[in-house]
């Protein structure tokens, strides 16, 4: 059904939907300056710039030949699983320093406390190490 549509319109509705958010981030910051009191920092405001701009630079590099001939060589699934694996550790220790616990796998579950919910949070940072040394 789908078999005539490029894998790069696909990747584009992927690079969208990931990047969605920080563009709420800059619209909100530019359109809205002075009405909206609840405007993100400019540190925020920083970081949905630089996901835009890596974004915008993906979309545009999925068309390049050398975009194929990357997806193609041995670096490829390595170099994609490094910034999986940095988040899943950052999430770990983020969790075990403030006390509180999403798993990685979400849905509706979380956030666990430390202190009200020790049986959970344990078991959620259980899930999520467990995850991270399997994508290690």
């Amino acid at each position: 059904m789908f078999d005539g549509i490029p894998v790069q319109v696909w990747l584009l509705i992927l690079i969208g939907l990931f990047a969605w958010p920080a563009w709420l981030v800059a619209r909100n910051r530019i359109m809205k300056p002075d009405i909206d009191h609840s405007r993100p920092s400019l540190r925020q405001g920083a970081l949905a710039f630089a996901a835009l701009s890596v974004a915008g630079a993906s979309a545009i590099f999925i068309f390049t030949p050398q975009a194929k001939i990357f997806a193609h060589s041995p670096q490829f699934l390595p170099l994609l699983m490094i910034p999986l694996v940095g988040f899943a550790i950052y999430m770990t220790i983020l969790g075990y320093l403030t006390g509180s616990v999403e798993p990685l796998s979400r849905g509706s579950l979380g956030p666990y406390s430390r202190i009200e919910q020790p049986r959970r949070y344990w078991a959620s940072q259980i899930w999520n190490v467990t995850l991270s040394v399997l994508m290690v």
